[in-house]
């Protein structure tokens, strides 16, 4: 398989290629972009790839079986497309296309029906969205979740980004969600304290049940866990499950996931393998067809 990587030298774009090497993902040949040429290239797998400006022409020639977006929004809502238009599958870790009715948004874990034989555009939701989704999904399999409440005025983009894309997600258009997002010093880890609502009754013995049968879930029915403890990690981590006072349908949950891992670059390539164990690519070649 033919991969490119629009953004390669970024801190996203980086950890792609780690990714890519942890899970080994047949990569036959591996195109880098950038903003610009680099003359030192990148390593990856042993060998030094060069690093070259990123245009939908050049993207084109070299006739890609996949692309990864790892850049602005506006590299991919000027290139993303055109490329999909030849025939590339394009996985795209900016916001451009997330909300867009034509295209899914899929956390693998939560979502993989999501995808469908002619779609060629894939965005990676916000990377808060995914910690959430992958915590809640779980709940709603169960029970299904209603958080909070949304106000609708005076949220941030951040908040507006985790309410809509965890509506697509989850496929609950009627969700009602509410957001508060507070930047803190860490590293690359988001932590969501989430309060969520039960249709019906239901006890920590249960939720925890459903997070532990949950894949890629990790939960801690007792004590804590930080951001420092899940850095370099795919998994999201659940912890403080509990009840508010007097109530078997209002709870609260506090969560933890890498968001440059989970939250960008390993649910990229984990869309790829779900893309290959569809069907729907080669491990070798280009999209199949319809």
């Amino acid at each position: 398989m033919k991969l490119a990587i629009v953004g390669a030298t970024g801190v996203v774009g980086q950890t792609i290629l780690t990714v890519l090497d942890e899970r080994n993902v047949a990569v036959d040949r591996l195109f880098a972009y950038a903003s610009r040429d680099r003359a030192d290239g990148l390593a990856f797998r042993g060998a030094t790839v060069p690093v070259v400006a990123a245009g939908t022409e050049r993207i084109l020639a070299d006739a890609p079986d996949v692309a990864f977006f790892a850049s602005s929004d506006d590299a991919s809502a000027e290139m993303a497309e055109a490329l999909a238009a030849a025939g590339i599958i394009v996985i795209d870790n900016s916001s451009t296309f997330r909300l867009d009715p034509r295209v899914p948004l899929v956390v693998p874990e939560v979502n993989p029906h999501a995808i469908r034989p002619h779609d060629r555009i894939f965005p990676v939701a916000n990377c808060t969205a995914i910690v959430l989704c992958m915590a809640l999904a779980p709940i709603f399999r169960n029970v299904v979740p209603q958080i909070g409440s949304f106000g609708g005025d005076g949220d941030t983009g951040e908040e507006q980004k985790v309410v809509a894309e965890t509506r697509k997600m989850l496929e609950r258009p009627d969700l009602r969600v509410a957001a508060t997002t507070v930047r803190v010093p860490v590293r690359q880890a988001h932590s969501e304290a989430v309060f969520f609502e039960t249709k019906r009754a239901t006890s920590v013995a249960l939720l925890g049940a459903a997070f532990d049968s949950a894949p890629g879930v990790v939960y801690h029915p007792h004590g804590i866990v930080t951001p420092r403890d899940v850095e370099g990690t795919d998994l999201v981590h659940v912890a403080r499950v509990r009840p508010e006072e007097d109530s078997a349908t209002h709870w609260q949950m506090w969560i933890v996931g890498d968001q440059l891992r989970k939250g960008a670059a390993t649910n990229g390539v984990q869309i790829l393998e779900l893309l290959i164990a569809q069907g729907h690519l080669s491990a070798a070649g280009r999209g199949v067809p319809t």
